[in-house]
Order: structure tokens, then sequence, then C-alpha cells
């Protein structure tokens, strides 16, 4: 999110100062017709753009979507290695041998790293993480500067300030203003104007010098209407704002202007219902504090340098000015509408946290799917997909991995977790360490879909026309479970829709799946193809619609933006149905014997996997189905998953 936050800062910083740049060029044409009101109130809406812009954005469906620079992956060797990948819409009866090379086969006869060789990477240091870190800096040195002057000031006057104790001065600032409240009345050596200071315990401070009764009745008035108009805490607001954007020299121009145009507004009210004689003599008292040293950023003080003086003095006798409401209204819509269009485009749509979890600076991104029954920690799955999203072509890569897939750990023991890689007794949460063991592709996400989850999103695009392959009968009361579809061309809403995915064994067990869960891979593989390509008809306001319902139905460490970023930036590219390709992890069938069910267990056994020791080739096996059911049943416990 911070890295975010800097390029919407400086987009906010340009906009703003560049207006800031525009309004103090029009001073002067500005204070010919119009008092200093209206300007102090624009000055005010720029310092709180300058804080608010970068967190204003416009409605998701206004965004403008620029395209992302990619760099070149790691992963060249995908493209170099990768043979082409079985389509989504084929469905047939190859066997395992034939099943096409995907991106991640070259990975499966990697040879392990050799030793002392670290695995670990050094953090990349991308440009707007350098950005962060310099502004960052540089704001907090310009606060230290600040908070220094202001504890120096308040020393200086803790050690020189001293309760004024005439009474004929007291009595004419008591008079004064009544209604406004008065802060204490100090006699300060360390100064040299008036000066009205602190923000939460003010104090007036006045010089060591005398001042005639007419002068200090003008100095008292002018700080009093500065603290009626808590001008202090205007000041503390353009000096947040500098802070913030202390790189843009135009926000300097813009405190400065503001500041001088806040002693104009305070002249004006000063001198509001005076006469000419008046007016000039308050200015004489602006002549006699000319040139006076500045005070602290958490003060009023009437003194100002010569040029600002100048302006002052043609303002106070200038009367008769217009208050310019119109063109004050006109120049805040304006600028606030340039802070938000510009919001519209480029980073503000994709958030900050992207780069760092799905690693938008890759050509190539890689996202576990698992379809469960139930999203609960320990679960076997039904679906196990490891989908590649690639950019630039724009495409889907969608590599199937059979649930009972061979895991042999990294020692080369040969161990074997019950029903395999990703059966029951393995936690879904190591679901990616496993598939990055398997295949040798870095897994960036992960998104767990239960049953419940994808029937509401099949629903929401109005169900999915496909092929049914076979007549399909099961029952399990135990999960609620009810298959029953016929085979042929069949719309199917999400509950049947799921169905057709989880089925595997039927009622009867001539009716399940001579091969298994590498046919019913091959279903889920013409499935997928239909969804995508209902999906890819949908617009993108309705692409909208799906991504939120998917972030509150699905478990994933992706956020709604990321979700949202990634699905518009593939249909946006061009995706469609023929470019979602479905391939298989590489292997063959095969058996291995299992101590805790005391048989042997069919598994998919992936290619450039080492022969284990004592486990027989299925040359000519009976079918996956019969063989993993005899088994569960040679050890009381029959799998109610299909």
């Amino acid at each position: 999110m911070m890295e975010s936050f800097v390029i919407d800062l400086l987009r906010t910083s340009l906009v703003v100062g560049a207006a800031a740049c525009a309004l103090a060029a029009a001073a002067r044409p500005w204070y010919r017709r119009f008092f200093a009101g209206g300007r102090n109130r624009l000055w005010l809406l720029l310092a709180i753009l300058l804080l608010a812009g970068p967190f204003l954005r416009p409605p998701q469906a206004y965004r403008i979507a620029l395209p992302a620079a990619v760099s070149a992956p790691a992963e060249e060797a995908y493209r170099g290695q990768a043979a082409a990948p079985q389509s989504a819409g084929e469905t047939g009866g190859e066997t395992a041998e034939s099943v096409p090379q995907t991106a991640a086969a070259p990975a499966l006869q990697a040879a392990a790293p050799e030793e002392g060789e670290s695995s670990a990477r050094l953090p990349s240091v991308t440009p707007e993480t350098a950005a962060l870190w310099i502004w960052g800096v540089g704001a907090a040195a310009f606060v230290l500067w600040q908070a220094g002057g202001e504890f120096l000031f308040r020393r200086r006057v803790r050690r020189w300030a001293r309760p004024v104790e005439e009474e004929a001065v007291l009595a004419l600032y008591r008079s004064v203003l009544p209604e406004v409240p008065h802060p204490p009345l100090l006699r300060c050596a360390a100064v040299e104007t008036p000066v009205l200071a602190g923000a939460l315990r003010p104090r007036l401070l006045l010089p060591g010098r005398t001042y005639e009764a007419e002068a200090l009745g003008y100095l008292f008035r002018h700080e009093l209407l500065h603290r009626k108009s808590r001008d202090i805490w205007r000041k503390l607001l353009y000096l947040t704002a500098n802070a913030v954007h202390w790189f843009n020299p135009a926000v300097w121009l813009l405190r400065r202007e503001a500041e001088r145009d806040l002693e104009r507004l305070c002249d004006e009210r000063v001198v509001a219902a005076a006469g000419t004689a008046e007016r000039r003599a308050y200015g004489a008292v602006l002549l006699d504090a000319a040139g006076s040293i500045r005070g602290p950023a958490a003060s009023t003080y009437i003194s100002n340098d010569a040029r600002a003086l100048r302006d002052r003095l043609e303002s106070i006798l200038r009367p008769g000015r217009r208050s310019g409401r119109v063109w004050t209204a006109l120049a805040g819509l304006a600028v606030c509408g340039a802070v938000v269009l510009t919001g519209c485009f480029g980073g503000a749509e994709v958030p900050a946290d992207t780069a760092e979890s799905i690693g938008t600076d890759r050509e190539i991104q890689h996202i576990l799917i698992l379809g469960t029954a139930q999203n609960t920690p320990q679960l076997s799955c039904d679906a196990v997909l490891l989908v590649t999203c690639d950019y630039d072509r724009p495409a889907l890569d969608v590599l199937s991995i059979p649930r009972d897939t061979y895991f042999a750990q990294a020692e080369g023991t040969a161990k074997t977790p019950g029903r395999g890689a990703f059966s029951s007794d393995t936690p879904l949460e190591t679901a990616a360490e496993l598939v990055s063991q398997l295949t040798g592709t870095r897994v960036d996400a992960t998104v767990i879909v239960d049953a419940e989850a994808l029937a509401g999103l099949v629903d929401a695009v109005g169900g999915v026309t496909c092929a049914v392959p076979r007549d399909m009968d099961y029952d399990d009361p135990a999960q609620g479970l009810s298959i029953h579809l016929t085979e042929g061309t069949r719309h199917l809403d999400g509950e049947q829709f799921v169905g057709l995915l989880r089925y595997r064994l039927g009622n009867d067990l001539s009716e399940s799946y001579p091969q298994g869960d590498l046919d019913r891979i091959r279903t889920q593989q013409q499935a997928i193809g239909a969804l995508a390509e209902a999906v890819c008809g949908c617009s993108l306001e309705q692409i909208t619609a799906l991504t939120a319902l998917a972030a509150e139905s699905v478990t994933t460490d992706l956020s709604a933006q990321q979700l949202l970023y990634l699905s518009k930036g593939l249909l946006s590219g061009g995706l469609s149905a023929e470019d979602v390709t479905c391939s298989t992890l590489p292997g063959a069938n095969g058996s291995i014997w299992s101590e805790e069910y005391q048989c042997q267990l069919s598994y998919w056994i992936p290619a450039g996997t080492e022969k284990i020791s004592g486990m027989p080739d299925l040359s000519d096996p009976q079918s996956a189905a019969e063989t993993d059911r005899q088994a569960m049943e040679a050890a009381g416990a029959v799998p109610h998953d299909p």
C-alpha cells in the first residue's frame, strides 16, 4: 500500500502545486478587484487536498487502467521448454504417457540445489520502495527542523518572558475585542514585534520597547483577530502539507503565499470600518514593524518582508473591493476535479500489496486453486489446479495435478502420506509448498474454493453449458451429496456443475470412471473451458460484481482489489475461451504398499520420479477406481469422497 501511496502523493503534489503557482501569479490582479477572504479559502482548500489527495480515488467503474510495465522474468525457460498444452475443450482416452508436457514438466527432472548453494533470494528494491524511503527521510528531517526551531523559541521565551504589569497597557489590552478570549500578555526581550505564539496554550508576547497607545491598540487588535480566526491552526495545516510535500518547491511557495494572505486578511479586518486617517495610521504601524525577525511556525506576527509589506499597504488603502465568491468557487471546483480526475489513471487501480503478494512485476504469475467439498483445514481436494497467467498473450494455462499424486520426500525416502500428496491427511496450507516442490514452480497465491462457493459463482453467470461424458449417479448421505446427470450437452446450474466436477465413483462400480481420477481430471478440464467461455462473455461491470462475490465466498491470500486486477488485466487484454489451455501433470499410474492399510494403493507417479524399490508397474492393472475401492474395503473404511 505504501508504494502506491508514493505514486498518488506525487500525482497530488503536481496537480495542487500547479494550482498554487497559478494562484500566486494572480495575486496582484486579484487584490485589485477582490478581498483576501477568497484567496485564503482557496489556500485552505489546496492544503487539504495536499493531505487528502493521495486517498481521493474515484469509484472502481471510473478508473482507467494503464498498461503495467513488465520485466523479463527469471522464468524464461517457461517459454523455451514448455510444449504445446492440451486444449481445454479436448477430451478423450489418451493414455497417461501421452499427456502433453507443461511449464512444470522440465522442473520435475531438475536436480536439487548443490550443497552449500543458498536458495534464499535477496529482496529487490523497486524504484517505488527507494522513493518511499527518500520521501520518509526528507519528511522526518523537515519535522525535526521545525520542531527544533519551536523548541529553541520556547526556551528563549521561558527565559526572558515576564508578565506585563503596567496597568495602562493591561487596561488597553482588555478593552480591545472583549468578545475574544485574551491569552496571557507577556513582555519578552527575545522578540522584536508582537507575537501570538502557541496553538494549545497561546501567549501574546510584546517586545521590550514602548508603543504609543494608538499603535499598541492596532497591534492588540491585529493579534486578537488572528486568535479569533484560529490562524495559528491554519498555519500548522500549511506546515503539515509542506512537511508531506517537502520535495515540491510549489508547496513551499503555497505555504509562503498562504501565510502572507493570512496577514492581508487580518489587515482588512482591522480596518474594515476605518476611515482614511485610521487606515494611514495602521499603515504606519505596519511600516514600523517591517523587517523584524520572523517568529516560529506555530505563531502569528505582524511583521513581513518589504515586498509583502507593499502589497499589504495597497490592500488597506484600497477599500470598496468585491468578495470574489464566484471566482473562488469556480477555482476550487476546478482544482478538486483535477485531483480526482488524475486519480482515474495509473497506479490508483492496482494496490501496492499486489506487487508483494503476487508479483505484478513478473510477466507470469502462478496461482494454486484447490477445489474442496468443504472449506476445512484438513480435507481431500477434488481438484488441484496450478493456473499460469500470461498477460503478454494473454492466456491462462491450467495444470491439473491428480489428487493421489505420489510425493517423495526431498531426501529420497519413499514416504506414502495416506492417500497421496493432497489427501485427507495433508493440511491444505501445505498444498502450495507441495505443488512448488512437485513442479519446480513458485506458487504466488492460493485460492481455496469449496463446493458451495463454486456453485454460487456458476449461478451468478447464469449457469454453464458443457458436455456430460457419461450418465452419472452417485449418492452420499454423509455429505449430502447427490449427483444425477445424463450423458450429453447440458446447461448446468451451480449444484449440477459441482456434481460434474466431483464425480468419480458411481453407486454401481461399473458406472465409475475406468481410470479414476485421471478421467475426472479430463472432465474437469472440459468444464473449465466451458466456464471460461461463460466468464469471458461477461462485461467488465459483471466481472467486477463476480470478483466481489468471489472475494466474499472463497478463501485466498489475494485481496478483492488484487482479484479484480487479475481478472480485468486478462479480459482487457482480449482473453477468450480459446486462450485457456489445460494439461495434466506428466506421469503414470502405479501402486505402492501402504503400511497403514496393509495393501497396495494406487498413486499417480510424476514423470521423473525415481523408481521406488518394490513398487510394481501396473502394465495391465485393474481400474484405478476398483483398486482404490478394494483397498479401502480391505482396511474397513470405504471413502465417502466420490
